[in-house]
């Protein structure tokens, strides 16, 4: 039998990040999102989702065609555009980035493929989502290798992939037909990485875990977007330095109560303008400073 938990705040309240005094905005955690050339409002909604969580550096890197609309999507993110692989290559080399994303309005183009093995390669704790599930399922093989060669066994914890059913079925084919509890667990035991399995009862898995399950999720998150907020808002966590596995449960935590307290006529941008009330009913109150 898998040993199960209910996601509440008992499991993460103490792990939330808070800045401090001292802290300046690389201290707070440094997220790196690799940008797609056309759908370009889905990784802006994730490089959002990461600031509102707390990550004081954002980068968006991305085609140059289409820098200057994520430079008006976003503008509090840096966004860096690449006109080939090389140069993209170059942004990845900076020690300063904590954590990755990519997958959000991605697109399936050939050179993506290359895009996602050399963040991988970084060793960095990395969220794949979306369009990178795909890619990595068509490369199944390289991908497992490519976890094996760049982290260690605990390393590999810190690789969060975030699929839907759909998505699951085309990377984790053996466990496409289990019931989800099953499914989800015996696909973190499989590949070593902290899995979340997306429905209206969310499972996130890793090895060596209870399966914490997120329960009752708001119908209102059935709209486009929602997805790429929950894969920012991880990323942003894992930035500034939360494990995993709790990074993946305070953000599907936060993401249902984002969704629960706006309510009807809600779309993913919501959820980012959420993001800070409900961050604020979790971290203690403070005195104002002198």
């Amino acid at each position: 039998m898998i040993d199960t938990r209910t996601n509440s705040p008992e499991l993460w309240r103490d792990h939330l990040p808070s800045p401090t005094p001292e802290d300046n905005k690389y201290s707070r955690g440094f997220a790196f999102v690799l940008g797609g050339e056309h759908k370009t409002g889905a990784a802006a909604l994730a490089s959002r989702a990461a600031q509102r969580i707390g990550a004081g550096v954002v980068t968006i890197a991305c085609p140059t065609s289409a820098a200057n609309v994520y430079r008006i999507l976003n503008c509090s993110a840096i966004t860096q555009g690449f006109h080939d692989t090389s140069i993209y290559k170059e942004y990845l080399e900076d020690e300063r980035i904590d954590a990755f994303l990519a997958g959000p309005g991605l697109g399936d183009e050939s050179a993506n493929t290359e895009r996602i093995f050399a963040m991988l390669r970084r060793g960095k704790p990395t969220v794949l989502d979306a369009d990178a599930l795909n890619i990595m399922a068509h490369t199944r093989d390289n991908f497992f290798a490519t976890l094996d060669t760049a982290f260690s066994l605990e390393e590999r914890k810190n690789i969060i992939l975030t699929p839907h059913r759909g998505e699951f079925s085309k990377l984790f084919p053996e466990f496409a037909d289990q019931p989800a509890l099953e499914a989800a667990q015996n696909a973190a035991n499989f590949c070593g990485t902290t899995v979340i399995l997306k429905g209206h009862n969310t499972h996130i898995t890793q090895k060596d875990q209870p399966c914490c399950v997120n329960r009752a999720a708001s119908p209102w998150l059935t709209t486009a977007g929602s997805g790429d907020v929950l894969s920012g808002l991880c990323l942003g966590l894992l930035a500034q330095g939360v494990p995993a596995y709790t990074s993946c449960c305070i953000a599907c935590a936060f993401h249902s109560r984002a969704a629960t307290l706006h309510g009807p006529g809600l779309v993913a941008e919501d959820l980012n303008d959420m993001i800070p009330i409900v961050l604020a009913s979790f971290l203690p109150a403070r005195s104002p400073s002198p």
